[in-house]
């Protein structure tokens, strides 16, 4: 941005200078190079005030001619420096549009680690939710199938798991029977004789051995 510097050739009231196409004879920097100058205008007409605009990022030198000997010779010119301090305001602003960017950029970081760990919290209980509901799957599967304590029932109570009717079958195949031959009644027990399993009865006929 482009600070406004005042010219006034002569002395007295300027207005009396007023109408000179003032311009740049030395406009040079701090290193002796010679800078392209702006133009000198007069604002507003009628008032001998001239005035230049320029941002300077480093010092510089000049020598501004009035291009005439009206204001006399002593006032025709005028020396200055340009130093690079004169744009601190526009450092200022810089600086504060770089802080309230800065602030928005961390606000705005902090919205997304907010929104990241809403997300983050969200997937954990889905995950969670998830391996509750196949734990409670594993859990009934489990359960259905049972354990080598599982109970092989009785001849009332058919067992409750897989293991169960496993261990029944076993029992069944190994254990005790009780064959009554007057009546043809038949008893299972388990192998231990404690546990009724299953009783049926036995019959002949001319062709066939029949237990039902």
């Amino acid at each position: 941005m482009a600070v406004n510097y005042l010219l006034q050739f002569g002395t007295g009231d300027p207005r009396t200078f007023t109408g000179l196409s003032p311009s740049f004879l030395i406009f040079k920097d701090k290193d002796g190079n010679n800078v392209t100058p702006p133009g000198i205008t007069e604002i507003p007409s009628g008032t001998g005030l001239y005035y230049f605009a320029w941002g300077t990022t480093t010092n510089i030198a000049f020598l501004a001619d009035a291009v005439t000997t009206s204001p006399g010779s002593a006032g025709r010119y005028i020396a200055g420096m340009l130093d690079m301090s004169d744009r601190i305001s526009e450092f200022g602003t810089s600086l504060q549009s770089g802080q309230n960017n800065l602030g928005s950029t961390i606000v705005s970081i902090g919205n997304t680690g907010i929104a990241i760990g809403t997300s983050t919290y969200a997937l954990e209980q889905a995950i969670a939710s998830t391996l509750t509901a196949i734990g409670s799957s594993f859990g009934a599967v489990a359960s259905a199938i049972g354990t080598t304590a599982s109970l092989i029932g009785d001849n009332a109570t058919d067992p409750s798991t897989l293991f169960g009717y496993l261990k029944r079958l076993a029992e069944l195949e190994q254990g005790q029977e009780q064959f009554v031959k007057s009546t043809g009644a038949l008893t299972m027990f388990d192998r231990t004789g404690a546990t009724t399993l299953a009783t049926r009865t036995i019959s002949n006929t001319a062709s066939l051995v029949i237990k039902s």
